[in-house]
């Protein structure tokens, strides 16, 4: 299991609109990322809500220090929204992902990383 793996088999068998509300505050393994680090702790909350055909994410009040090409940052991020959806193709806009049906699990891994990384570019 991966750090921002999140169990949605409960959404997924669920009708619209019902939700499932996360905290997290952890610390992230220098090589979680590749040429990303965070210092302390990663707070973030996670709001998941059912949509027809997938899972919309909104993910609220995150901070962190990150570390980026040697330099220090504070990141806050107040809401990003994201769409992850049970049949994903290669057409659809780089803010939807898949969802992993085999495990009923979203990874949140990589909307952080972007998120991070815009506020620090």
């Amino acid at each position: 299991m991966h750090l921002f793996d999140i169990n949605v088999w409960p959404l997924l068998n669920s009708h619209s609109g019902e939700r499932i509300d996360y905290r997290f505050e952890d610390e992230v393994a220098d090589s979680c990322w590749e040429d990303l680090m965070i210092e302390g702790p990663l707070v973030f909350e996670v709001e998941l809500i059912a949509v027809d055909g997938g899972v919309d994410t909104i993910i609220r009040n995150l901070s962190c220090v990150a570390i980026y090409e040697g330099h220090s940052y504070e990141v806050e991020i107040r809401e990003v929204e994201r769409t992850f959806v049970k049949e994903y193709s290669e057409s659809l806009p780089d803010d939807i992902n898949p969802i992993n049906l085999k495990w009923g699990k979203i990874n949140l891994g990589k909307v952080l990383r972007e998120e991070i990384l815009m506020q620090v570019l």
